[in-house]
């Protein structure tokens, strides 16, 4: 048995090419050359966005969430600003957008556009969403919604399958906060997000729910 594992790139032709002097256990040999060939096809569409559907943006970067497609050329991005107090709508959103298609967000919708994938051929992209426009000093909560273009779906929708989208709650800001809790008393912290230093004049509340 011979293994070969490794990188294999798509709509690619490999040729494995066995010498006939190699021996097996028992000392016998093929007697001639062989040649295999494998042909790997075009990789499937896909869109990973890392992190879950809370993302804390890193406060010492530009306000931009990154994910990641293959062989998605535009890509679709609506955001809503949104409270904390949003939070328990936005869990609703999630639970009822498959079975009503009329569910909307939360909050209000500041950007809407299309943007372009810098992709390759059947190879993982990274593609960062700047999020400045759409923030406050770049500070806020956004309700970060992406899909594939319209125009990017063909091969999906040949196959029959849902197109992915993106549903995630983003926050920037420079606060950090930490809790614990027992069952009658509950300790915070609140820290820079840059440094871990305390932060002073900060005020917690605990919402209801």
């Amino acid at each position: 048995t011979i293994i070969i594992q490794g990188q294999s790139a798509g709509r690619t032709t490999y040729k494995v090419r066995l010498s006939g002097a190699l021996r097996d256990q028992f000392g016998q040999t093929m007697d001639q050359a062989q040649t295999v060939t494998f042909n790997v096809g075009s990789a499937r569409p896909s869109m990973s966005t890392p992190g879950g559907n809370f993302i804390v943006l890193d406060p010492t970067g530009k306000p931009a969430y990154s994910l990641f497609t293959i062989n998605y050329e535009r890509l679709k991005v609506q955001a809503y600003a949104v409270q904390p107090e949003d939070w328990p709508a936005f869990q609703s959103y999630l639970r009822d957008v498959y079975q009503v298609k009329s569910a909307t967000p939360p909050g209000r919708r500041v950007m809407s556009k299309t943007i372009n994938v810098e992709s390759a051929a059947d190879q993982l992209v990274e593609t960062a969403i700047d999020l400045s426009p759409a923030l406050q000093d770049g500070l806020g909560h956004l309700i970060l919604i992406v899909e594939p273009h319209s125009t990017s779906l063909t091969s999906l929708l040949r196959l029959g399958e849902r197109p992915p989208v993106a549903r995630l709650w983003v926050q920037s800001t420079r606060i950090g906060l930490d809790a614990f809790v027992d069952a009658g008393r509950m300790v915070a912290w609140a820290n820079s997000l840059v440094d871990g230093a305390p932060l002073e004049g900060v005020s917690l509340t605990l919402p209801p729910a």
